[in-house]
């Protein structure tokens, strides 16, 4: 019951910070993410990204919901991977 209390303060958070500008309380968050466990994170990280996650790993999935969370914020994020912008500095074009 705990964490979904948690969980549903974290994405009206994150929702807030949407409506108001507001940047999200990312240390709060950081610390609501931590005292989850893995399972929790997967579920949360689901949510966030809107796709699933094989990954296991823990401080993985804080930094990477946090920065999604922080990248909403912020007006969202263009994806590199398959736009066809980026290009290897190394790599001939």
């Amino acid at each position: 019951m705990h964490d979904l209390m948690n969980d549903r303060r974290s994405d009206t958070m994150t929702k807030q910070s949407r409506k108001t500008g507001k940047p999200p309380d990312i240390t709060r968050l950081q610390c609501e993410l931590r005292d989850m466990t893995v399972p929790e994170l997967r579920r949360r990280y689901a949510e966030v990204f809107g796709e699933g996650t094989t990954s296991r790993h823990k401080p993985f999935l804080i930094r990477r919901i946090l920065w999604r969370v922080q990248a909403n914020a912020e007006g969202g994020c263009r994806s590199v991977r398959g736009s066809g912008h980026w290009r290897s500095p190394t790599m001939p074009t």
